[in-house]
């Protein structure tokens, strides 16, 4: 019987932490949405708004379901992954833990163009992010961002002040 219920346990515990996971890609995915919308895209002489991911992150489908007939500034938002020599061909670039050791290059490649980069880890506004996205463990576990003002500003992009009041404003 102890067998029995130590099963059960063993298998229990990661079903609850793939949930856990998959609900953290599906908030991660709505606040990526929302970066989209609450960025002034209007100077942008694109046809759609292209989302790039770099490296592999289980957000690329949780964003294309949130994504999925949307569109920002009346453009379609278009999800793709990528590889860091596309990162200039985009007009955001979620680069996903796997890849953030890449944070400093991909932001020296696109500097100066109107291009959003977006960590899966929090203190990487100091390689470059504009926007750094973590699971804050003393606030109960809640998804929050990091955002750079000034690397923003480097990057001639406008925020909207509804983003910046939920922000944790570094640098």
């Amino acid at each position: 019987m102890r067998l029995f219920v130590l099963l059960i346990i063993c298998l229990i515990v990661p079903v609850k932490k793939i949930q856990a996971q998959d609900f953290s890609y599906k908030v991660n995915a709505m606040y990526i949405y929302y970066f989209a919308k609450y960025i002034d895209w209007a100077d942008v002489q694109t046809e759609s708004v292209t989302i790039g991911i770099l490296g592999d992150s289980p957000v690329i489908d949780q964003l294309k379901a949130v994504t999925a007939n949307k569109k920002v500034y009346g453009k379609p938002i278009v999800i793709k992954k990528i590889t860091e020599s596309e990162a200039s061909e985009c007009n955001m670039v979620i680069i996903s833990k796997s890849e953030s050791a890449l944070t400093q290059k991909i932001s020296d490649d696109v500097k100066n163009l109107p291009i959003l980069l977006v960590t899966e880890k929090s203190g990487y506004a100091n390689k470059g992010a504009q926007i750094c996205m973590y699971v804050d463990d003393e606030d109960d576990f809640k998804t929050k961002f990091q955002l750079s003002k000034a690397n923003i500003r480097k990057a001639r992009l406008k925020v909207s002040n509804d983003l910046l009041t939920l922000a944790v404003i570094v640098n």
